[in-house]
């Protein structure tokens, strides 16, 4: 299961000032910082039978680097906490973007659920993720997280919405710690918690 904070960053400036204190150390010594550039595509039937059964499929490169993941179950989300089973595989960087195999996730129970509601179907890609993000692993009490600060955009039907915000994932330990980062960064610049996910960003655009 994926835990992670997501919360709203309100302008640029205040996304610059958290990554320069990331890189300081201030909450933690970080590992490998980087930033990289992420296009990512969601996919689904004509008659949307993913979208339907709370199933998620998405394609995302980072840079030479791509990933098909399979989110599934719904997005549990209380006060800016997101909550979901997922899986990754990664794939051949000459499908990036193209619509993927429905077999991609066949080691996976429900990789094969997700191949059985897709039937007969082809997959459409329904809309695009193009986000810059910056992210470091941070030791932090006694877990380790990864913050990360998107800024980017959804865009489906002709339609776009800006994206700027912090998450915070837990790769080990004390989802209380996790929290406590979180509330101590949103207290000290004003961040506001954010419960929709990119997906279901994207998915408002389609529907209106």
């Amino acid at each position: 299961m994926e835990q992670e904070t997501k919360y709203t960053i309100k302008d640029e400036q205040t996304a610059d000032l958290i990554w320069e204190e990331v890189l300081s150390g201030e909450y933690g010594d970080p590992i490998g910082p980087e930033s990289v550039y992420m296009e990512g595509a969601y996919y689904d039937t004509p008659s949307r039978v993913l979208k339907s059964n709370n199933v998620a499929l998405r394609v995302r490169c980072e840079g030479a680097i791509c990933f098909a993941t399979l989110k599934w179950g719904g997005n549990k989300v209380m006060q800016g906490l997101h909550e979901h089973q997922e899986v990754n595989v990664p794939i051949d960087t000459d499908s990036c973007l193209i619509a993927p195999s429905v077999d991609i996730f066949e080691e996976s129970i429900d990789g094969r659920k997700m191949s059985d509601l897709v039937g007969d179907e082809a997959l459409e890609m329904i809309f695009v993720t193009q986000i810059t993000r910056r992210r470091a692993k941070i030791h932090y009490r006694s877990s380790i997280v990864e913050l990360a600060i998107d800024q980017g955009k959804v865009a489906a039907n002709d339609k776009e919405e800006h994206i700027s915000e912090m998450e915070i994932e837990l790769y080990a330990g004390d989802l209380s710690d996790v929290l406590i980062l979180t509330q101590d960064i949103a207290d000290k610049h004003g961040l506001e918690p954010e419960n929709r996910s990119k997906y279901a960003r994207a998915v408002a655009l389609l529907d209106r």
